[in-house]
């Protein structure tokens, strides 16, 4: 008997990741903001991580 005969209810689904809507708008003006001070080299207080996930959700 193999090991996919002995699992109830057949396949297994991936986790849905519940993202919180959110207004495209706003969140191209704070990118755009960034990189306004990317390049009057104004960088200390910007967290790229969070810049990234920014960008990443607009073009998704």
């Amino acid at each position: 008997m193999s090991f996919a005969n002995k699992r109830p209810g057949g396949r297994i689904l991936p986790v849905r990741r519940l993202t919180p809507q959110v207004d495209p708008q706003k969140q191209f003006d704070k990118l755009s903001a960034a990189i306004g001070q990317i390049y009057n080299h104004n960088v200390s207080q910007l967290s790229y991580e969070e810049l990234f996930r920014i960008g990443y959700g607009l073009v998704q």
